[in-house]
């Protein structure tokens, strides 16, 4: 009595008998009704979920290798809201608005080479103050303008700026050497590809912060929408 469709097949049952051999209409009704009674019962249980998490979007897939080894492709991330003053991550205050501008306008990179390649790792901001990025902050998902996609990445920098409250955010992955939104007001030499957000996420814009994952029982959508179209459709 606890699963729901049992409640769905007695009222199916009373608009539309068993019968002993049902057509192909009859049985199209009944895949009708529980493919619907599937969807809202899906839909329900998405929204109490996220009623209880505090959040509007309680679940994620992640689509990329960004933040391996910590969240690999297909994981689903289950997130919960945050009161701003409680998302952790490395706090610094700018006397200044942040609302529209670039990553270049108010703070600098410092990279250095780790392996084969450079890397940020430090930001030095405009007021002579510099942190060290770590991995201690919270991971947060967050709408990429850009990419035009939900991102899951780790918030390296909590900046207290006039006009409210911002983050930094980074991948944790070796191949994601730079902070999301630091080349994104680069227009040359073809290194804006990296650009992931524009400006600095504001703090209303944050959909929730990572709780705990689900591994690899994303991996079956990204499989059906987006590798087998990717595979058939691409030149």
């Amino acid at each position: 009595w606890l699963d729901p469709f049992t409640y769905v097949e007695i009222a199916l049952r009373k608009f539309h008998p068993k019968k002993a051999k049902p057509s192909i209409l009859d049985e199209a009704i009944d895949w009708a009704v529980y493919l619907v009674s599937a969807l809202v019962f899906a839909y329900a249980i998405y929204s109490i979920f996220g009623l209880l998490l505090g959040t509007t979007s309680p679940m994620v897939i992640v689509v990329s290798g960004s933040m391996e080894p910590v969240y690999f492709r297909g994981d689903v991330v289950v997130l919960q809201g945050k009161a701003t003053e409680e998302i952790n991550a490395q706090e610094i205050e700018l006397n200044e608005n942040l609302d529209g501008k670039h990553f270049d306008e108010f703070a600098s990179p410092i990279r250095a080479r780790v392996d084969e390649s450079f890397e940020t790792v430090s930001i030095e901001f405009d007021n002579g103050k510099r942190i060290d990025l770590d991995k201690k902050g919270d991971i947060i998902v967050y709408f990429s303008s850009s990419r035009e996609e939900p991102i899951i990445h780790r918030i390296v920098a909590k900046i207290k700026a006039n006009d409210g409250i911002y983050f930094l955010t980074k991948g944790d992955s070796e191949n994601n050497p730079f902070i999301d939104q630091e080349l994104c007001g680069i227009q040359s030499g073809g290194i804006k590809r990296y650009c992931v957000a524009p400006y600095p996420i504001k703090a209303e814009e944050v959909e929730g912060t990572a709780l705990f994952k689900v591994p690899l029982i994303g991996y079956v959508k990204l499989l059906v929408f987006d590798d087998i179209p990717r595979l058939l459709f691409s030149r």
